[in-house]
């Protein structure tokens, strides 16, 4: 199969000059949250979660501009083979790859599309990784910011004081509640029916939503688990079905594990 026979040209665009801001309320519109960078009609890079976990750039500053915090995956060719468009989306570590054909992007190969392709009776164990990240309820919103910021990771699972998984943090809910928020005169939103001693209160500016305990803001009506001995075509068809990055893995109501997409992606590569 050739990238030609799953390319996409339903994808954001935005440019250079743009905020942070604004591609985070540009990116509501696509599920992705993933984005291709113009200069005017040059295509300039990329900018997706993974590239802002990686970057210098202080990201929790709204006016940041895109050119700061760019990356540059590779760019496929119509006629490269599937298999090598999941490496180059691999090893870019990145949801979307641009293609070119006479200097021109012609449309984008999408993870997910990718993911479509693959099956497997392999343990998700086995593809996925053991021994994750996770804190607890009553930890401060900012210690989890920082958690992904330091290990490069996109979402950490929140357990109670037993260990049991209650939540989720991702950096796309934080992206939206901080980055895009008035400055002044928010109102927080609970998510989760957990009692805290914090309870629901008026943010007088951004610095107290990340003093919240992980609690009040994370989310518990989305979470997509697993059992670490489900196969990797179970975990495909659940990430498909879910429209998930990833499936957190569970046992005895603990997280265990976590299979990504880009977990899924090195199995489609590496296997022969």
């Amino acid at each position: 199969m050739k990238v030609r026979d799953i390319l996409s040209k339903d994808f954001l665009k935005v440019d250079i000059n743009d905020t942070l801001s604004k591609f985070i309320g540009k990116a509501k519109k696509y599920p992705d949250d993933d984005a291709l960078v113009f200069d005017g009609k040059k295509y300039v890079g990329a900018i997706y979660r993974q590239s802002l976990l990686k970057s210098k750039t202080d990201i929790t500053k709204t006016k940041v501009k895109l050119k700061s915090c760019l990356s540059y995956p590779y760019v496929a060719k119509p006629d490269d083979d599937v298999k090598k468009a999941a490496e180059m989306l691999f090893v870019s570590d990145s949801r979307i790859l641009p293609v070119k054909e006479k200097d021109r992007i012609i449309g984008v190969v999408k993870t997910k599309d990718i993911i479509k392709l693959i099956k497997g009776k392999q343990k998700a164990k086995q593809v996925g990784s053991i021994g994750i990240i996770a804190l607890n309820q009553n930890e401060r919103y900012g210690n989890a910011i920082n958690v992904m910021k330091e290990k490069k990771i996109g979402r950490v699972p929140i357990v109670d004081d037993k260990g049991e998984l209650v939540g989720i943090v991702t950096l796309k809910d934080w992206m939206k509640k901080y980055l895009i928020w008035p400055k002044r005169s928010d109102f927080g939103v609970r998510e989760t029916g957990l009692k805290s001693k914090s309870g629901t209160r008026e943010y007088k500016d951004k610095d107290n939503l990340l003093s919240l305990p992980i609690q009040d803001v994370m989310r518990e009506y989305d979470l997509v688990t697993a059992s670490p001995d489900a196969t990797v075509t179970e975990i495909v068809n659940l990430m498909l079905k879910e429209d998930v990055p990833s499936v957190i893995l569970v046992k005895d109501k603990k997280p265990v594990g976590l299979v990504t997409s880009r977990d899924l992606l090195r199995f489609y590569v590496t296997r022969g």
